[in-house]
């Protein structure tokens, strides 16, 4: 029997590895790539995240995933911060209100500081990842760190026809492989937002673009989608 490589990433036993291939040459695209960013959503298109265009302001790249939302900057976000945030985005006022209370009511409870809820169903940022839910892309730790390696890993799994993007089919593939069984709130979290993700983002093709997912991550395209809807106001 020949000896096997230590860096074998497929299993004959296993097709499962072979239809998700995961990235195997990172080392030569970017630097320490299995090392999560605290504060960058680092690729190798862009190493210093979105660090040119928005200051992390020294918050972990999940906290500046939902910072959007923070409408006042007061670091806790509050239902009509969030109604005003989605309602920035394009979301017509059902839609908000409807979105507003599902994001405030499940993620609310576990940012708070002690065991007390908070009546007014407020989020604080800094212990967003408390709120982190099961079924998800790993994406982000357990810290609310970006983890490039699980970031590549979507398209080189998902990405059929290396597009460049995910389609509708795809962002649903993608959260069907990642249920974690009994994990019913993970499920239906995951595939909310990536639903929201995709209706958001979509090209005239229904393709989510690499670059705009990285920008979903940590919260740089919110900014872009807001700035670009004011600009068409003000053309009208």
């Amino acid at each position: 029997m020949a000896p096997l490589k230590a860096s074998e990433t497929v299993a004959p036993a296993a097709p499962v590895t072979y239809e998700r291939p995961v990235p195997t040459d990172l080392d030569s695209k970017m630097d320490s790539p299995s090392v999560p960013r605290a504060q960058l959503a680092a690729t190798p298109e862009y190493p210093q995240g979105s660090a040119d265009f928005k200051d992390p302001k020294g918050m972990s790249v999940l906290q500046q995933h939902v910072e959007f939302f923070d409408r006042r900057k007061t670091g806790i976000i509050m239902p009509w911060d969030t109604y005003e945030g989605f309602r920035a985005l394009g979301w017509n006022i059902f839609f908000s209100v409807i979105f507003t209370f599902i994001l405030n009511s499940s993620l609310s409870y576990s940012t708070q500081d002690g065991w007390l809820p908070d009546p007014l169903l407020s989020i604080k940022v800094r212990n967003i990842h408390s709120a982190k839910h099961g079924s998800d892309t790993h994406v982000y730790d357990y810290e609310g760190r970006f983890c490039p390696e699980k970031f590549e890993a979507l398209f080189t799994q998902f990405d059929h026809g290396n597009k460049g993007g995910l389609t509708f089919e795809e962002l649903l593939e993608m959260t069907e492989k990642h249920r974690m069984p009994y994990d019913f709130f993970g499920w239906m979290a995951e595939k909310l937002e990536w639903g929201l993700t995709w209706w958001l983002l979509k090209d005239e093709n229904g393709l989510v673009s690499k670059e705009s997912i990285r920008g979903s991550y940590d919260g740089s395209i919110y900014y872009r989608v807001e700035a670009a809807r004011k600009a068409m106001k003000k053309e009208e």
